[in-house]
């Protein structure tokens, strides 16, 4: 069990009113993010740090229900290290409160994430001061792009792929950066894809039939032979752009399944700096499909076995048996199956982007606006709150601020807010009564941030904890 021990912070805020409520554990710890009582699933991600009579209390992020976390702030805020703590929390029995084993799986945009594997060595004191210790991340898979693996890296790292035939239409425009609908080579492409994995087509001499794991030398031979209504000028350019991409060692006609970077009780980090951002785009868009994909059959399977056993019980033996034997059926399915879990990303706003075209929007935001109905839960940080998609801002129901200075910004994480901000508050020896989310976000030091969930009656301020496990961010 994480120490009580009370730490006062000298940075903290006064707030005057109103008092902070948050749903609290037996022992007046806080729990943000909880939306229902029962049994605690949690993990311990800092204390609270206003002068008000809480100063010092820990605070739990609930894991019981599924979420969506934005962590916002300026560069050198904190973003990071708050990732990794929820990453620490998930998995490492040391800060988790519960039995809930979830699978995490890290897109590593900037290849920090591997140092997770050792214990901390930067942060000894303060670590000793929480009444915590050093601790490496206890099970971590780490994978790098096919072809792309250096010669320092561990024996322990695996390579992952994608194969071309897990793309379609929408992706191979997205990847090349072509719109779909109003681009002619983006028209070219999908065409291509329909007629090569759905429809087949006729080559001028015989039909040649549809094929669910076409290869990129199937999609060129389609744009040749394939009598295709377009410009040939049109389906030359949309040739050079596949030719060009056979040469990518990230496809391979294995690729790497889900089930092996999903799995329950182990972070896995896909190391993707080396890969070209598009390339990234398109890799977070397929797995995120395919996670969506695989564990909406799981929990569907999960509620037919449920509403069979509860029939079962009201019918004769025959009949009773043959439920039973069906539910017994749909569970296996669903134990081979994806666990819940949680998918984290750091600089979320270059991947769900306000504008642009890039292969990890339209599943990223189906999975914000879906995934807490089969179990899927998201941590995403962002420097530019601005720049992410609109149609998304609003979703989360946990977020955590660090500092932000730049106006717009500010404005647009106010819109954020889920709860409301005091009228007043002291900073330091002056007192604030007007603006005063404006100015209580400009003035957060490394490592506060300000709590926003649905189940707290203001934003308060909080102390992220030190991390137990090696921060692999550089700042120069």
């Amino acid at each position: 069990m994480i120490s009580t021990r009370r730490i006062r912070f000298e940075d903290g805020y006064y707030i005057p009113h109103p008092r902070l409520k948050v749903t609290t554990m037996q022992n007046k710890e806080f729990l943000i993010g909880a939306l229902e009582e029962g049994e605690i699933d949690a993990i311990f991600i800092g204390k609270a740090a206003e002068f008000n009579g809480d100063m010092g209390k820990n605070l739990w992020l609930d894991t019981k229900g599924a979420h969506v976390v934005y962590i916002m702030g300026k560069r050198r805020s904190g973003k990071s290290h708050t990732l990794g703590n929820i990453v620490e929390g998930l998995i490492n029995d040391t800060f988790h409160i519960g039995t809930l084993k979830q699978a995490v799986l890290i897109f590593d945009t900037l290849n920090i994430f591997w140092t997770m594997d050792k214990p901390s060595v930067d942060q000894l004191d303060e670590l000793e001061r929480w009444d915590l210790k050093p601790e490496q991340v206890q099970r971590m898979a780490v994978y790098y792009p096919r072809g792309m693996g250096h010669s320092y890296y561990p024996k322990s790292y695996k390579e992952f792929s994608v194969r071309p035939c897990d793309l379609d239409g929408t992706d191979w425009a997205s990847l090349f950066e072509w719109d779909p609908l109003l681009d002619p080579m983006g028209q070219c492409i999908r065409e291509v894809y329909q007629r090569i994995a759905v429809e087949g087509y006729y080559d001028g001499v015989k039909r040649i039939d549809a094929k669910s794991d076409y290869s990129i030398d199937d999609m060129i031979q389609c744009i040749r032979g394939g009598q295709l209504n377009f410009r040939r000028e049109t389906l030359d350019a949309v040739e050079r752009r596949l030719a060009a991409t056979k040469s990518l060692s990230i496809f391979s006609s294995q690729g790497t399944s889900a089930h092996d970077l999903f799995k329950v009780g182990q972070a896995t980090v896909l190391l993707l700096r080396d890969l070209d951002p598009q390339v990234r785009g398109l890799v977070l868009g397929l797995l995120v499909k395919k996670i969506i994909q695989l564990r909406g059959i799981t929990t569907e399977c999960e509620k037919r076995a449920e509403i069979k056993i509860q029939e079962a019980k009201k019918l004769n033996s025959h009949e009773r048996t043959r439920l039973e034997l069906e539910a017994k059926q749909l569970e296996a399915k669903a134990k081979s199956g994806l666990p819940r879990g949680w998918i984290l990303i750091d600089e979320a706003h270059n991947y769900i982007p306000n504008t642009g075209i890039i292969g990890s929007k339209a599943p990223l935001k189906q999975y914000i606006n879906e995934g807490r109905n089969i179990g899927l839960s998201i941590a995403a940080t962002t420097q530019q709150p601005s720049g992410l998609d609109a149609a998304i801002r609003r979703n989360a129901d946990v977020l955590i601020v660090h500092s932000i200075t730049m106006t717009s910004d500010i404005e647009v994480v106010s819109n954020m807010l889920n709860t409301t901000v005091p009228d007043e508050v002291e900073i330091g020896h002056e007192h604030i009564e007007s603006r005063t989310f404006e100015y209580m976000v400009r003035e957060l030091p490394l490592g506060f941030a300000l709590i926003d969930c649905q189940n707290a009656n203001r934003v308060f301020l909080a102390k992220i904890r030190p991390r137990a496990s090696a921060h692999g961010g550089r700042e120069f």
